[in-house]
């Protein structure tokens, strides 16, 4: 979860819904959505311009800018990955775009009513985790018989 003015990133617990405090983000993000990767993506606001895509760092809250949206602006959008990982947007303004995760280009591909802030579609079908590595053997451990004299 992520404040809308520059504050704080939060985590929350689902069993619960306790939020805490992670870190301070550096800049106003909106529309937050993950990656089968583990990356949380959001749309960056320094200002009034809105036209950041940024990264967010899990252990610390602070946003990564990784591109300009271009001609976007997106200081009150939303952003979500479909089906087939390509990452949609849309704005309050009405703009509808995709995304480049690995730039930050977005392209407009239409537009629809003013007003929307927010954005889900269909879960991002994300491949299952690898498996745990098996735990190593421990070494036999030598054992000496003692020995006899006599």
């Amino acid at each position: 979860m992520s404040t809308a003015t520059p504050g704080s990133f939060y985590e929350v617990n689902p069993a619960t819904g306790a939020a805490t405090a992670v870190g301070a983000q550096g800049e106003e993000v909106t529309g937050l959505a993950g990656a089968c990767s583990g990356t949380i993506f959001g749309l960056g606001a320094p200002g009034e311009t809105g036209n950041d895509f940024v990264t967010i760092d899990t252990a610390t809250g602070a946003a990564t800018v990784v591109g300009s949206l271009g001609t976007v602006s997106a200081a009150e959008g939303a952003i979500d990955f479909a089906a087939d990982a390509t990452l949609w947007g849309i704005e309050s303004g009405g703009d509808v775009f995709t995304i480049d995760p690995s730039t930050g280009a977005a392209t407009v591909v239409g537009s629809t009513v003013v007003g929307f802030t927010g954005l889900a579609i269909s879960p991002l079908s994300c491949p299952p985790p690898p498996p745990p590595p098996a735990p190593t053997p421990a070494a036999p451990s030598v054992v000496s018989a003692p020995t006899f004299t006599g």
